[in-house]
């Protein structure tokens, strides 16, 4: 009886910890759920339908913002997942809840609609300025 106990414990955390390895490669690999990624100076941009060029332009436009500010580092590269149809957004949802965007490591997640044209980002009737 020891023995199968043992065994099914053996069993259970390797399936457990296979599990947290493949979705710690799936949140640290964005690119494995998305269609698309488009490079621009410092950001790599993770999307699934055609890129808005309007974005490119708001993320010159905060870098230019930012380069005045104590906090500004050159060498900063970030990556912006979109909320365009890929999983990911939901992914970071369920594990961290629900924002209009979450920012980790050196990725930012947009979890609301955003319209590049009209600057914001919208969840749950909100607009939050995207700039």
């Amino acid at each position: 009886m020891k023995q199968q106990i043992k065994k099914w414990t053996l069993r259970i955390t390797a399936t457990a910890l296979f599990i947290v390895g493949l979705l710690l490669i799936i949140i640290l690999n964005p690119i494995l759920t998305y269609a698309n990624k488009t490079t621009h100076k410092n950001f790599k941009i993770f999307h699934n339908k055609t890129l808005d060029s309007t974005l490119l332009s708001k993320l010159d436009q905060a870098t230019e913002l930012l380069k005045s500010s104590e906090f500004y580092n050159p060498k900063l590269h970030l990556e912006i997942c979109l909320n365009d149809g890929s999983k990911y957004p939901n992914l970071i949802r369920t594990l961290r809840g629900q924002a209009f965007a979450w920012g980790f490591h050196d990725k930012v997640v947009m979890q609301g609609n955003a319209n590049f044209k009209d600057n914001y980002v919208e969840l749950n009737g909100y607009k939050w300025n995207l700039t």
